[in-house]
Order: C-alpha cells, then sequence, then structure tokens
C-alpha cells in the first residue's frame, strides 16, 4: 500500500509536539510502520527527526533475519534527491555513527 499524504498529515499532527522535525521527516515513521509492521512506539525512535542525522533517517533492526536496515528517506518523485544527502553520507557521516571520536 502506497503512503499517502493524508497518513503523513495524520502522523505530523499526532506527533510534531513531542518529536519535532517537519512534515517530511514522517514519511519515514509511516514507511517503518507499513513496510515492516512496527508499532508507532517503537518506530519512533528509530527515526531521526529535524537535523543532526548525519544522513541517516532511520533504521529498522530485524531480529528474526538479524538484519540492520539504515535508511534514506527522501519524500519525492525525484531520485536526484539522493545525491547530496547520500554524498554526506559517504563523505562524513559512516565514520560519525561508526566510532568517530567527536561523535554527539
Amino acid at each position: 500500500m502506497a503512503i499517502t499524504d493524508q497518513m503523513l498529515d495524520q502522523a505530523y499532527s499526532d506527533l510534531k509536539a513531542t518529536c519535532g522535525g517537519v512534515r517530511n521527516d514522517y514519511f519515514g515513521l509511516v514507511y517503518l510502520e507499513r513496510e515492516f509492521e512496527v508499532e508507532r512506539d517503537d518506530a519512533v525512535p528509530c527515526v531521526a527527526f529535524g537535523g543532526n542525522d548525519y544522513d541517516i533517517d532511520g533504521f529498522h533492526f530485524d531480529e528474526a533475519k538479524r538484519n540492520l536496515y539504515l535508511f534514506q528517506f527522501k519524500y519525492s518523485d525525484s531520485f536526484t534527491q539522493f545525491k547530496p544527502s547520500f554524498r554526506r553520507l559517504i563523505d562524513a557521516g559512516m565514520e560519525r555513527i561508526c566510532g568517530a571520536s567527536d561523535q554527539d
């Protein structure tokens, strides 16, 4: 099932006071809920709302398959939206995530 504007609007309306961020940040939340059947309370800590995400917008750990999924979410029809953030992830994000001494 496709993620609709109505789903994003509802998630944003429900959680903007506690999670912050902008409307498009909630695409990742709705995606985790739909794709992996993650309950909302469990999905919220797995999504970056606002800045300081080092271009990883969300994650999901599938315990049964023992897979860790890292996501960049872009709510757009254009694949070119991924280019700048993917480049930043390659250039600095993975090092910061995996053990840089100056981590947040």
